[in-house]
């Protein structure tokens, strides 16, 4: 690991400190997967690499709820990642903070949508850094989907995100790959939580519509 994103995962782990991130993990847990994933799959190298990597990192600096704020962290704003990491990783964090919100009186196939138009914008690194999330997303649905979840609601999570991946699959084929492989991977999860949940009782476990876009 080079300086740079040494100096990122320090101030990550100091600003995130155990906050939680879902039912069973934590902030800092994350954002070292989504480096993971693009320090093996991203076809960027060097220079470009260790940007990508520290951005990665500093993706959630800026959000109160992902920050230890009881042990008196404050979030970053975009001028301060830049102060400390240079113009190349703070234009890219500074991207990634005005994703846009969730509108609740939206479906979220509509919050997604509009989200995947936002991120058509982004630069290459941005984006590389959102796929990465994605397929986060869908190894978590593959690997432990949430039980009092229902197929249906599972269904639509993979297929909404699976608009933003769509749109930015360009940014890497690499990326693009694996979050396909990984999104089949889980919709044959779910044909297991459907017999799991009795959810299916006639001849198939799931209808073709909940289904619809498995292999898009």
């Amino acid at each position: 690991m080079t300086p740079l994103v040494n100096k990122a995962l320090t101030v990550a782990t100091d600003l995130h400190g155990t906050v939680k991130f879902g039912k069973s993990s934590t902030m800092i847990e994350q954002l070292k997967k989504t480096v993971n994933i693009l320090d093996n799959h991203s076809e960027l190298f060097g220079e470009e690499r260790d940007v990508l990597l520290a951005a990665a990192l500093l993706n959630k600096c800026h959000e109160p709820k992902r920050i230890d704020t009881e042990n008196g962290k404050k979030p970053w704003s975009k001028e301060e990642v830049k102060v400390h990491f240079g113009e190349k990783v703070g234009s890219i964090v500074a991207e990634l903070m005005t994703e846009p919100d969730e509108p609740e009186h939206l479906s979220k196939m509509e919050q997604w949508a509009i989200k995947a138009d936002w991120a058509k914008g982004l630069s290459v690194q941005a984006q590389q850094i959102l796929l990465a999330e994605k397929i986060i997303n869908y190894q978590q649905t593959r690997d432990d989907p949430t039980p009092k979840w229902s197929v249906e609601r599972h269904a639509e999570y993979l297929n909404s995100r699976q608009l933003m991946v769509d749109a930015i699959k360009e940014a890497s084929p690499k990326l693009y790959a694996l979050a396909f492989e990984t999104r089949a991977q889980a919709f044959v999860s779910l044909e297991s939580l459907a017999e799991k949940q009795k959810i299916a009782t006639q001849k198939t476990v799931l209808s073709p519509n909940i289904l619809d876009g498995r292999t898009k």
